[in-house]
């Protein structure tokens, strides 16, 4: 399977990508892979903590929900109430982001194109991972195990002296506006350079159904970037099945989304936020769905409200409205810096909405 993007003002969102192609053969009670594959791992709705195999295509989308092909090895074994799973991942892709022309970006753009790794073979070091799954009546358990580079970079600020036709007063002037008070004299942040660290992740996936209840959790474990942290989103979803002489599934979605890095983790990051959500499944022939969800931080009072719907055309088309408003604000003169009470400051004024068609054939 072949996926395109393409964008007439940024040319760091053309992107044609093989997301699947892959040698396959089937044994007894084993499975071997090789080629290029899209594999998820993960159960909750916030964020997909332990979901580390592919590459984000972050210019595409910014919930981090369109995969990059991964090329890999993989080994699938029939297990005891589950299997166990082996990959080797002979290289790592980079994460692509928006260009200057882009949407959705922040102040700063950030230079894809000179990438900083920790190790001397840079994207072709060869990662490993290893996942055991078990269920059990409605109890679905898994516990993985990545190491290799991280497909989250560090984004790591570089800064430039200011040009000569600048450094008359009223250049002081202007600069001292854009950029806020506390950037150095003469210099400005020009970009932020990706740093693509090696780590080792532990994940836990959980999740238990029981009636209309269904019960999540994901849980990892990083060193690498730094000191050794922790993440978890926890959660719950009720559904009310057949309501409205039955064509309508209602779904109510409650989260809590935890980093212990706290204010220290990168912007953006969910880590002492709440989720509420609604998904709403229409029983039609044409597969109709929305999702409709507030993540909330109830520190900053900062709220990100965002709305996925699909439904099909026919055999062969779909239709996809998207939807991302970001209640944030950012203080007067704060410019390119980052205010540490505001993790969507920057996206303030990111809001949109987008209609897509998708043609399959």
């Amino acid at each position: 399977m072949v996926k395109g993007l393409l964008d007439r003002h940024d040319e760091e969102r053309r992107i044609l990508d093989l997301q699947e192609l892959s040698w396959i053969h089937v044994g007894e009670s084993w499975e071997l892979r090789a080629g290029v594959q899209v594999e998820f791992w993960g159960v909750t709705e916030g964020v997909h903590l332990v979901n580390i195999i592919n590459q984000q295509n972050v210019a595409a989308a910014i919930d981090q929900e369109e995969p990059l092909g991964q090329p890999m090895v993989q080994l699938l074994l029939d297990r005891p109430g589950g299997a166990l799973e082996l990959y080797l991942l002979p290289l790592s892709r980079r994460r692509p982001f928006p260009g200057e022309k882009g949407r959705l970006r922040g102040p700063v753009v950030i230079d894809v194109d000179h990438p900083r790794y920790a190790s001397g073979a840079r994207h072709r070091h060869v990662d490993w991972a290893i996942r055991r799954s078990w269920r059990h009546r409605g109890l679905d358990i898994a516990l993985s195990h990545f190491s290799g580079t991280t497909r989250e970079p560090r984004l790591e600020p570089r800064f430039e002296r200011a040009p000569a036709a600048m450094e008359g007063e009223m250049a002081a002037e202007a600069m001292a506006q854009e950029m806020g008070a506390g950037m150095m004299d003469q210099t400005f942040l020009s970009r932020l350079i990706p740093v693509y660290e090696t780590i080792d992740q532990t994940g836990l996936e959980l999740q238990y159904s029981s009636g209309e209840w269904l019960w999540k959790l994901e849980a990892i474990s990083r060193s690498g970037q730094g000191d050794r942290y922790t993440a978890a989103d926890a959660g719950v979803e009720y559904t009310l099945s057949g309501i409205w002489d039955g064509w309508l599934d209602l779904g109510l979605l409650l989260e809590y989304l935890w980093d212990d890095r706290a204010d220290d983790a990168p912007a953006g990051v969910m880590e002492h936020d709440w989720l509420l959500g609604m998904r709403l499944g229409f029983n039609d022939e044409a597969s109709s769905e929305a999702l409709l969800g507030m993540v909330w931080d109830p520190e900053t009072e900062e709220r990100l409200i965002y709305l996925e719907a699909a439904r099909r055309l026919g055999s062969q088309w779909k239709a996809s409205l998207e939807m991302r408003l970001f209640n944030a604000d950012r203080p007067e003169g704060a410019g390119l810096t980052q205010d540490p009470d505001s993790k969507w400051g920057p996206w303030r004024d990111e809001d949109f909405v987008a209609l897509s068609l998708e043609y399959y054939f």
